[in-house]
């Protein structure tokens, strides 16, 4: 009985421990910015999403490329933060259709608030 309760405990440890690593990795704001930007812009695609694809486009360029995109086109090789913009905005780059796209998220809750074709 002695030894049951040694795994269990190993067991409930190794669980804890690796939930805890979970919710961290997901906090993190290379983590939770990365996947919350390809969730929103997949489905802006997906759904073609004019007005929100309007209002993203930080010019005339960028609205056009996003407007012709086909609803399959996903977020490709998104990269971790590349900075910070006075605005207090993380600024990644993803690849859609083969062009390098520059995205803007608001800190805080991980919000896309700007598009910008390279």
């Amino acid at each position: 009985m002695n030894r049951k309760n040694s795994i269990l405990a190993v067991a409930c440890t190794g669980i804890a421990l690796l939930l805890f690593f979970i919710v961290i990795m997901y906090n993190n704001p290379q983590t939770r910015g990365r996947v919350s930007l390809e969730k929103q812009l997949n489905t802006i695609i997906a759904n073609h999403a004019v007005d929100q694809i309007k209002s993203l486009s930080q010019n005339e360029q960028t609205y056009q490329f996003m407007e012709r995109l086909s609803p399959t086109i996903q977020c490709k090789r998104t990269s971790d933060i590349q900075g910070m913009n006075r605005d207090s905005q993380y600024y990644y780059v993803t690849t859609l259709d083969d062009k390098n796209v520059d995205v803007y998220i608001r800190k805080g809750d991980w919000k896309v608030m700007g598009i910008h074709l390279q």
